[in-house]
């Protein structure tokens, strides 16, 4: 017989979003309870055994009690069972909401630190409670060891190519993970498979711009595989947008940044290449324009050649944008030439940068 599960982790409600103004600051902690309850909801519909959230469901280790007694109101509205584990943003610290026993006849926490044993009908299933005093050692130094078609949850940082290497929560490498049907993980915010039955559920509500799309899991355990199915719980999209300015005038450039947004989207913006020596480009008028046609707006930079940058720039691309100023100098305006020889500068400093 099949068992169905939900995974999600890193919710981070109540969390700051510092960078926005307040109201909107304040609208984005409303959204990731309004996820929440897309998430639940989700759950209630389809039925599943179990909604499991592997971590960092709050922002804080004490969230504010309104905040705190609308996630557990969402919770109850799940209808199912569900396991909750906490982060490392929600460790079990003194004073957790998670060791005391005001959550739902059906929310199980995982609330003593390291592996425990979860009693709930189907596989065996074991979580792991995220405490902060041995956050440097492998969570599976202590695992007692499970059944292969054990259901196991964790929220820790896998030492995995792709993902970022965080050697101060639980760090662990995949060929740790013991044979179980499913390892549910949660810390990394963008979902990620790293292993053959272990995944990250990734956060259901963008939280940065390289998240997209931001969804939750729902994974179906057999006995042989776990297939998956991600499930569009977000309420925002974020979208990620790059012009490359190498040849573009100031016109064309304007002209492809107001086409990006829309009203509701959380927006980065990247501008890259080498801006031609002719045009004159204010990124301050350009963010002043841009930010109110989108919920939120990160303009980058990072990657943008500046004429001037790039010719006074020492080594190999400083010297090639030196030279193909000079070329520039004895060409017409309007000539080809000049937008294939920016070209030539742009990918220069994409080699150098080892992103060729």
């Amino acid at each position: 017989m099949s068992f169905t599960l939900l995974h999600t982790a890193d919710l981070h409600l109540g969390k700051s979003f510092s960078t926005l103004p307040p109201e909107r600051a304040g609208q984005r902690r409303a959204d990731l309870l309004a996820t929440l309850a897309r998430v639940c909801r989700a759950a209630r519909e389809r039925r599943v055994n179990l909604l499991c959230i592997a971590g960092d469901l709050f922002d804080r280790p004490q969230p504010a009690l309104p905040l705190l007694a609308a996630a557990r109101r969402a919770l109850a509205d799940a209808s199912v069972p569900v396991l909750l584990l906490p982060g490392n943003h929600d460790p079990l610290d003194a004073g957790s909401p998670y060791l005391d026993a005001a959550w739902p006849g059906n929310v199980t926490v995982a609330r003593t630190p390291g592996w425990q044993r979860i009693p709930l009908d189907g596989p065996e299933t074991w979580a792991f409670g995220y405490a902060r005093d041995a956050a440097h050692a492998s969570p599976w130094d202590n695992f007692p060891g499970c059944a292969p078609d054990a259901l196991l949850a964790l929220h820790a940082a896998c030492l995995a190519p792709g993902l970022a290497a965080d050697a101060g929560y639980y760090p662990f490498t995949p060929a740790e993970i013991p044979p179980c049907a499913y390892l549910a993980l949660g810390h990394h915010h963008r979902a990620a498979q790293v292993a053959p039955t272990a995944w990250y559920a990734g956060t259901p509500e963008p939280l940065e711009a390289e998240i997209s799309p931001a969804t939750a899991l729902l994974v179906t355990l057999d006995g042989a595989a776990a297939p998956l199915e991600p499930l569009g719980v977000a309420t925002r999209s974020h979208r990620a947008v790059t012009v490359d300015v190498t040849g573009l005038s100031a016109e064309e450039i304007w002209a492809r940044a107001l086409d990006a947004p829309t009203a509701d989207d959380l927006l980065t913006f990247t501008l890259t290449g080498l801006l031609p020596a002719e045009t004159a480009l204010d990124l301050a008028a350009l963010q002043r324009e841009l930010s109110p046609r989108c919920f939120a707006l990160e303009l980058r930079t990072d990657g943008l050649h500046l004429p001037g940058t790039a010719a006074d720039a020492g080594g190999v691309l400083g010297a090639l944008a030196r030279l193909a100023r000079a070329r520039e100098d004895g060409l017409p305006a309007d000539d080809p030439q000049r937008a294939r020889l920016a070209r030539a500068v742009r990918y220069a400093a994409l080699a150098l940068e080892g992103k060729l």
